[in-house]
């Protein structure tokens, strides 16, 4: 398979922005919590009978900014290494006649995240949420549940599918063609213990991956009846990248 956008620096550049949060926050509410609870040090602030609510405050401070360093952080950390498994996994797996885009922003105008993957190939255009959850993870017909504070990723990946839809409908293949696209919510962890117990909902797959050796998400893409030719392929990846916001970082990064 042909990587034609590598994986970006955007989970990166939010991670660091957590980072950039949280320290400030940990390191003045630590050292508020240092200068006024140890008489011993060169400086020492003593509040007095404000002592209790002073340094109450202090650490419910230092704890936000635990909150606002760790969980983004590592959320964000998370995300980046399951995508990075899901490229690897497929890498090797499609022929070069398929194509993949990672970390994508798109340019219509809308105020969105990315986009983990676009698959682009003879079977089919294929849009990728990636999640690195682990654990029991359930869906049913009221929901997910072991999901955490990640939003609902059917939801989600419908949403930058139909955005992809809005893009590729002026493309020149879909003038006397039906514009197929698949979404997929694909679980990229093997210590995920995924339970669907209801069909999801739109049509969407959901799938998961055990290793980077498992074919099994290759062969999903694989198996979908042949929609396009070699041509039109490229007529679809032009449409595309005209419309992909960080392409020239890229390029330029190769």
């Amino acid at each position: 398979m042909r990587i034609v956008k590598p994986i970006g620096k955007y989970s990166e550049e939010q991670a660091r922005k957590s980072l950039r949060k949280g320290i400030p926050i940990i390191m003045i509410s630590y050292a508020f919590l240092l200068v006024t609870g140890l008489d011993y040090l060169p400086i020492y602030i003593n509040l007095g009978k404000l002592a209790p609510a002073g340094n109450f405050l202090a650490g419910v401070v230092f704890m936000y900014g635990l909150m606002q360093f760790f969980v983004p952080y590592q959320r964000w950390k998370s995300g980046l290494n399951g995508e990075r498994r899901v490229a690897k996994n497929l890498s090797d797996k499609l022929s070069d006649e398929y194509s993949m885009y990672n970390d994508v922003l798109l340019k219509d105008g809308q105020r969105s995240g990315n986009i983990d993957h676009i698959i682009v190939g003879p079977t089919g255009i294929f849009v990728v949420e990636t999640k690195n959850n682990q654990g029991a993870i359930t869906y049913d017909r009221y929901g997910w549940k072991g999901m955490g504070e990640n939003r609902n990723p059917i939801f989600q990946v419908n949403k930058n599918m139909f955005r992809i839809k809005d893009i590729l409908k002026n493309c020149e293949v879909f003038t006397d063609k039906s514009l197929y696209l698949k979404s997929i919510v694909l679980f990229s962890n093997p210590k995920a213990d995924l339970k669907i117990m209801n069909e999801p909902d739109y049509g969407c797959i959901v799938h998961q991956i055990k290793s980077v050796a498992d074919p099994s998400l290759a062969d999903l893409i694989k198996n979908e009846p042949a929609r396009f030719s070699d041509h039109e392929i490229k007529k679809i990846e032009q449409c595309l990248e005209n419309s992909i916001g960080n392409w020239i970082t890229i390029k330029d990064k190769n």
